[in-house]
């Protein structure tokens, strides 16, 4: 029995209906409750409370309870007071629906949507919703620096901007720079920057002064940089707070400058008159040797390469290796047949100390030497190193694809055979920076420098190899890279005797679209894109073979300390089949100088 307190006392309530209707008759949808609120649009601070009047009409013919709450927000932002209203029919009633955004919450850059809903007691599948917003209140709170404040030129300088968020929401803002005299010019890199929650943005500032002048003393230049929030309504009468000199939070402003000195100072001046001594010095001592026999030695020969290493990369691709000297300009590669006929000399010019070279078949026993050259000067031949190019009994890849990253860079994938290692080549030659994958690993990170270039991959196992993959052609961005002499291939552009270009940069990854599956190995634990950790983490395990890359934490399921901040990501290794393999592959691998580096293999579902 349910009652409500009126004029006459306590009325009796059947479940469907009062004396007035007919026993056992449901209310039907066109007695559905009315609800309005008296404001739908509510401002709260963090930590602060709004609150509004809802009215409730029961247009029906029975007497009804109805819940009342609040969907769309969590349960702890908001209270009914009361949470049940009982109404006669044609009554209406009035509670206040009261929101209390904690204090830590984040104001997001729209209003949160929210909903009043009166839901019927005597049948749960009737009730109503009245919409309405939430403005949560922004708190400004940015802190600016710049580094160094004042900076020495005679043609430019560069300045270091940095902006901290102890906000309670993100912060776009677009840069400018000023000077009042327009003596300086302004190149920011970048130009517009967002400051998320708790982290912080850099810019890039560099100065160069209008008027360069010769001799003089050094000018002091003032300079300012402002930051505007793009859409802000346009400033109105200056406040008091603004004219007392208190800087406005929603628009930091740094200030710096240049000391713009002559382009010949004293000591310039003092070095260009002990030079021109110097070289006069050096020209009379040149004439006076000129006439002392044995006086001027003529140039050399460089020193033979050692350190030859000569490897089968497949059936019909051979990497030869070595060690050079500062004197060589370029070096010669001679091929031989093992009876010691010449097949063929290729050139590679500058400091490169790695060669691709082509073989016609696989099985093939082949010889190599080395010699340095220094303009019409070749040094003796290296030592002579023999090896023989893999069979390809094995399968190629199939399924291989390669789709654009970050920096000029491509994840490639294929589908393999788990025994197998494999090898990616770009244009016919090994990939950069890390050609050689693992087992159970199908997907590499290579660079792929600007223009067309087409992307093969092999499969190896022992002194097996597979012929290439079908070709998949791509367009890079990247920077132009030097081509290895004979092979046609993108080549090295390092000395290293490696041909992997060195260790690749903090940026050489980026965060991969969609949910991860399988099994995946973490490294590192969760971490901040603005903590400047999770590429340079990912950068130093490419360099140890281990592909890696950063990820959103929530693409990656099942990992535990979740849920994650929308910023959080991981240092992931996938591509396994099982938890086994995942931690002999990359756990087991670590290197034992980061206590950091902490290791997690998780399976993230199907």
């Amino acid at each position: 029995m349910q009652g409500s307190p009126g004029s006459d006392g306590v009325r009796c309530v059947t479940q469907y209906g009062v004396s007035a209707g007919m026993p056992g008759e449901l209310p039907s949808d066109a007695d559905l409750p009315v609800l309005s609120l008296e404001s739908t649009a509510l401002k709260a601070e963090a930590g602060g409370q709004a609150q509004t009047t809802l009215t409730l009409r029961n247009p029906g013919h029975l007497v009804e309870s109805f819940r009342l709450d609040v969907v769309g927000l969590d349960d702890g932002w908001w209270q009914v007071h009361p949470p049940e209203l009982a109404l006669y029919p044609g009554e209406d009633a009035t509670a206040v629906v009261v929101l209390t955004p904690p204090a830590a919450a984040r104001a997001p850059e729209r209003p949160l949507p929210f909903g009043v809903r009166a839901i019927s007691t005597l049948d749960p599948s009737r009730g109503v919703v009245e919409e309405g917003d939430l403005e949560i209140g922004r708190v400004f709170d940015l802190q600016s620096s710049i580094s160094p404040v004042t900076s020495r030129a005679r043609w430019s300088a560069r300045h270091t901007i940095t902006f901290a968020n102890w906000g309670n929401s993100p912060v776009r803002l677009k840069l400018t720079a000023t000077d009042k005299d327009g003596r300086l010019g302004f190149q920011l890199n970048p130009d517009a920057v967002v400051v998320p929650v708790g982290g912080r943005a850099t810019a890039r500032l560099r100065v160069r002064p209008s008027d360069p002048f010769l001799r003089g003393t050094p000018v002091h230049l003032p300079f300012q940089v402002r930051g505007e929030q793009p859409g802000a309504a346009p400033a109105g009468p200056r406040s008091v707070a603004q004219r007392a000199g208190v800087p406005d939070p929603t628009q930091p402003v740094v200030d710096g400058a240049v000391l713009h000195g002559p382009i010949l100072s004293r000591g310039v001046v003092f070095a260009l008159i002990a030079v021109v001594a110097a070289l006069a010095a050096a020209l009379a001592l040149l004439f006076r040797a000129g006439d002392v026999k044995g006086a001027r030695n003529a140039d050399t020969a460089p020193p033979a390469p050692t350190a030859i290493s000569v490897t089968p990369v497949s059936g019909t691709l051979v990497r030869v290796a070595w060690s050079g000297n500062d004197r060589a300009l370029g070096y010669k590669i001679r091929t031989i047949e093992p009876g010691g006929a010449v097949v063929k000399s290729d050139d590679v010019k500058g400091d490169v100390q790695v060669f691709d070279a082509k073989v016609e078949a696989p099985e093939t026993e082949i010889c190599y030497e080395v010699f340095a050259v220094r303009g019409g000067y070749v040094s003796p031949a290296s030592e002579r190193k023999c090896t023989t190019t893999l069979d390809e009994r094995l399968k190629p890849p199939t399924d291989v694809d390669a789709v654009p990253a970050a920096d000029g860079k491509y994840r490639v994938s294929w589908t393999g055979s788990e025994k197998n290692t494999h090898a990616v080549l770009l244009d016919g030659a090994p990939a950069s920076p890390n050609p050689e994958v693992p087992q159970n690993i199908f997907s590499s990170l290579i660079d792929v420098p600007a223009g067309d270039h087409c992307v093969t991959v092999i499969a190896r196992r022992g002194d097996a190899a597979s012929p290439p993959s079908e070709e998949k052609c791509v367009e890079g961005t990247g920077p132009a890279a030097t081509p290895s002499a004979g092979n046609g291939g993108p080549g090295p552009t390092t000395g290293n005797g490696t041909g992997n270009g060195g260790t690749p940069s903090a940026g050489a990854t980026t965060p991969s679209p969609g949910n991860l599956t399988g099994v995946v190995a973490v490294v590192g634990g969760p971490l901040q894109k603005q903590d400047g950790i999770a590429g340079p983490r990912a950068a130093r395990l490419q360099g140890l073979g281990i592909p890696a890359e950063v990820v959103p934490a929530s693409n990656v399921p099942n990992f535990p300390g979740g849920p994650f901040l929308p910023d959080t990501v991981l240092v992931v290794v996938r591509g396994f089949a099982d938890e086994a393999t995942a931690q002999q592959q990359v756990c087991a691998r670590l290197p034992a100088d980061d206590p950091a580096l902490t290791c997690t293999v998780i399976r993230t579902g199907a």
